[in-house]
């Protein structure tokens, strides 16, 4: 292994980060380094942590090497002396270190070749140049994504990080070491990606499991190399020869003297006959995923379709197949008269796999990816991916992308029938289509008729002594766990918090975060109300409610939201945020809030509107599909506007700290005529409007775009990982 003063000061500077001030009686331990690397750092004086003592952990002593045994290690933790870092060597260390490895702190291999990593790429970038830096970290990456048959190790990406610094050559002269073919780089940026797929397609057509059925001529002859000469065949022959019987960072080292086999000498040729090409979707005609594909249907209809690993398919021979086809023209080219390149890439545009893939001129191409492709994936990963053709050495041919699609680990969704029935967005909206408002109430008090389906769709099914009708609403995935949260703890008033990756898929569970603002006659109130709300949302939830002023049950509904108003006008600002969703990245970063069905702001908003829908259809006799087309229009997606921040204090972002909420709904009691028109205001009061002649004017109007009045999402700008959450939430 070749070792430069870079190796060492960079690890020490990024032990200093990770450990931070040194203070006495603290140890550190490392074990994650090879015994050759903690030898030579305890043999490199640039190594060396500010305030830290460093020993490397053996079975001898020796104070030139600093080196200690177990029993040394123990006793310098019992005297607390100076702060120490212990490299364990952890072929020679031994017995005896179980007492270090419980009682100090531990630098993992994650965060410090993090550090370590970063720190050589900026000295990349100051000894050469941003280029050469971006082209170093993609050459990692494509290593990493070379259709998983090679693991880049956190050491490898930093040595050969140290490596480019310390000797200030191109990245392209080091390929090797990330097991990539040494590519005689260009100066031109904009070359950089044809560059490192030209080195992966040496690796993959000469070296790679591809090519283990084939003679070295055939290999040779599948790259379509052009102008090569005589020497350059022979000595090419030579190593793939001595190559065979080698690991792949071995032999590719040798490459490193023999610059005339450097992809760029040597060249391929382009694929010039080609004309395009086009992806075969993987639906048929009627929109559902064709089994060849080897996806499955989403949980919902309006799902991406999903690719599903089984955890123990090593064991049960039980594998997943994912196909993609696509056509080309013209359709009678040669076969291996071109090569493709099929790669899986996430929504971030992270590669997860990729392969290449030989023109076989027979009526479609196509690519299959199996579970060994997706090993690198942890068994709770839940990501969106699509599939990516390019044609190599041909970039006036416009790759093709596949639509997107899930890939999870697990069992494919049961498929159970859903419920029949009209779709709307809330219940009022089907209910007018009864023969009276007594029919409605009469449900409203008594809703028994309700079930939930496979789909997460909550059903309204009409009894048998009114027409029979059936309606259903759309209820998420993490609404419903929520409010199942919410009764079981009996309408104990407070919010909740979820972690989200970058995919938009949940980390964790919603977790609960209670309100205590004191003992007072207010609070009580408001305690008693949400308690008796959340006993009316034990049954189907939020989504369920019919809020009908003319039943007798909706004293709760007036009495929760009248609490509530008493409540923020005097009370801690804070509390606005009950029954509230706060969004967060892994970090703890606040990235949205989801307002949810139970917030007193958006129970207001319901019921208003619940109340609008039911009088313009029986007291102004409009037919129910006008008021639904008229209404459609009409969203509370955006109501509340504004909340407090989560994270205290003030904000820019659309969640801005306010002492009361934007405003208040204000339900008409027996009212015939539900007219208010309500504006966001600051002072938390809403603002009536004399209704104009037309039934249609007397409609709330509040901004925003068309979604499920079920809920609200307050986006900040620029998170797109809460979009993806959103969509990803049922």
């Amino acid at each position: 292994m070749e070792w430069t003063e870079l190796h060492g000061r960079l690890l020490g500077r990024a032990f200093e980060r990770i450990l931070g001030r040194a203070e006495a009686g603290t140890m550190a331990f490392v074990r994650c380094l090879t015994p050759d690397v903690v030898a030579h750092l305890t043999g490199d004086d640039s190594f060396a942590p500010e305030g830290w003592q460093v020993f490397r952990v053996a079975d001898t002593d020796d104070a030139k090497r600093r080196t200690i045994t177990a029993d040394g290690a123990v006793e310098r933790r019992e005297t607390k002396g100076e702060a120490t870092l212990l490299l364990v060597d952890t072929d020679h260390a031994g017995a005896g270190m179980d007492g270090i490895y419980s009682a100090s702190r531990e630098v993992d291999e994650a965060s410090l070749f993090t550090e370590a990593r970063h720190l050589a790429a900026t000295e990349v970038t100051r000894r050469l140049s941003g280029p050469h830096r971006r082209y170093a970290e993609r050459a990692i990456r494509k290593a990493e994504g070379l259709g998983g048959r090679y693991s880049v190790s956190p050491w490898t990406a930093f040595d050969f990080l140290c490596r480019i610094a310390a000797h200030e050559q191109h990245p392209g002269e080091s390929l090797h070491l990330l097991g990539l073919w040494p590519v005689n780089a260009s100066e031109e940026e904009a070359d950089v990606a044809d560059e490192l797929d030209t080195s992966g397609r040496f690796v993959n057509h000469l070296l790679g499991t591809a090519a283990s059925g084939l003679t070295i001529p055939a290999r040779i002859e599948s790259l379509r190399l052009a102008e090569m000469t005589e020497e350059q065949r022979r000595d090419l022959e030579r190593f793939l020869h001595s190559a065979e019987t080698r690991p792949l960072l071995y032999a590719l080292e040798e490459l490193a003297g023999k610059r005339h086999l450097w992809a760029g000498v040597l060249r391929v040729e382009n694929a010039q006959d080609i004309q395009s090409i086009e992806i075969v979707p993987w639906r048929n005609r009627t929109g559902k995923v064709a089994k060849w594909s080897g996806l499955v249907e989403g949980a919902a209809d309006t799902d991406p379709p999903m690719f599903i690993l089984k955890p123990d398919a090593a064991s049960s021979g039980d594998y997943s197949n994912l196909e993609i086809k696509w056509k080309t023209r013209p359709a009678n080219l040669e076969k291996r008269a071109v090569d493709y390149r099929v790669a899986i890439v996430t929504d971030m545009d992270e590669e997860i796999i990729a392969r290449e893939v030989g023109h076989s001129a027979r009526r479609e191409e196509k690519c299959r990816f199996s579970n060994d492709d997706f090993s690198m994936l942890n068994e709770d990963s839940l990501v969106s991916a699509k599939a990516v053709v390019s044609v190599i050495g041909n970039d006036s041919i416009d790759q093709q992308e596949s639509e997107e699609f899930i890939v999870r680990f697990g069992d494919p969704p049961e498929k159970t029938a859903g419920g029949v029935g009209k779709k709307v967005r809330t219940f009022s909206e089907g209910l007018i289509e009864l023969d009276g408002r007594e029919s409605v109430s009469a449900i409203a008090e008594n809703p028994t008729g309700m079930t939930a389906d496979s789909k997460g769709f909550v059903l309204l099914r009409t009894s048998a002594g009114q027409r029979r009708k059936s309606f259903r609403v759309f209820r998420p995935a993490l609404i419903h766990e929520v409010e199942r949260q919410w009764t079981e703890r009996k309408g104990r008033i407070g919010r909740w918090r979820v972690k989200v990756r970058a995919s938009g898929a949940r980390a964790e569970a919603a977790k609960f975060v209670s309100f205590d603002n004191g003992d007072g006659q207010v609070w009580s109130r408001t305690v008693t109300a949400s308690r008796k709300m959340a006993e009316r949302f034990a049954g189907n939830g939020g989504v369920a409610q019919i809020y009908d002023d003319g039943s007798r049950t909706f004293d709760v509904v007036r009495e929760y939201v009248l609490a509530w108003t008493a409540a923020l006008e005097g009370g801690d600002p804070s509390s606005a945020l009950c029954n509230t969703v706060e969004v967060q990245s892994l970090s703890g970063r606040t990235i949205g809030l989801i307002v949810l069905p139970a917030h007193p702001l958006r129970v207001a908003w319901l019921s208003a509107y619940d109340n609008l829908v039911l009088h313009t259809a029986f007291k102004l006799n409009q037919p129910a599909k006008d008021v639904r087309d008229e209404f459609r229009g009409l969203d509370g997606a955006m109501f509340p506007a504004f909340l407090p921040n989560p994270g205290g204090g003030r904000s820019s972002s659309p969640i801005r700290s306010a002492s009361t909420p934007s405003a208040w709904c204000r339900i008409a009691t027996r009212s015939p005529r539900p007219h208010w028109r309500f504006w966001p205001v600051p002072s938390g009061k809403a603002r009536p409007r004399t209704p104009r002649r037309r039934w249609a004017d007397r409609v709330p109007r509040c901004s925003g775009t068309r979604s499920s009045n079920t809920l609200t999402a307050t986006r900040l700008p620029g998170c797109s990982t809460f979009t993806r959450f959103a969509r990803a939430m049922a």
